[in-house]
């Protein structure tokens, strides 16, 4: 039976650091998807959005994570990334109104696909 709170054991070193920065993404992401979701209905509850995206969000990352259990670190990673830049995206067009690129979102996007996957997807990425 699989440990669903552990990280999985890769041989490569690269691969263990790389599952290692994805588990603590993972943790954090949900951190702030539950801070978010209680700021938002508290400071502003008419915005009920914040719901179904945190849903979403948080889908995206229990996906990942399942995928990192099964040893599928790079596809676990290119959930994220995928996932991540569609919801930044749908949020941009749909909900927020689109005044401008979300800089921030796109930066930590890239950042991550370069420490998490590898330099060369943050590099397909950015292109």
């Amino acid at each position: 039976m699989v440990n669903i709170f552990s990280i999985p054991d890769f041989s490569d070193p690269g691969k263990q650091r790389r599952a290692n920065i994805l588990v603590v993404t993972q943790f954090a992401a949900m951190i702030m998807i539950t801070a978010i979701v209680i700021i938002s209905l508290v400071l502003v509850p008419e915005h009920y959005e914040v719901i179904f995206q945190a849903g979403v969000g948080g889908a995206a990352i229990i996906l990942s994570y399942y995928l990192l259990q099964k040893g599928n670190l790079d596809a676990a990673g290119w959930s994220v990334v995928i996932l991540g830049w569609l919801i930044l995206t749908l949020d941009l067009a749909f909900i927020s109104g689109i005044r401008g690129v979300n800089v921030l979102g796109q930066v930590l996007i890239v950042m991550f696909a370069g420490l998490a996957i590898n330099g060369k997807a943050a590099i397909y990425i950015t292109c």
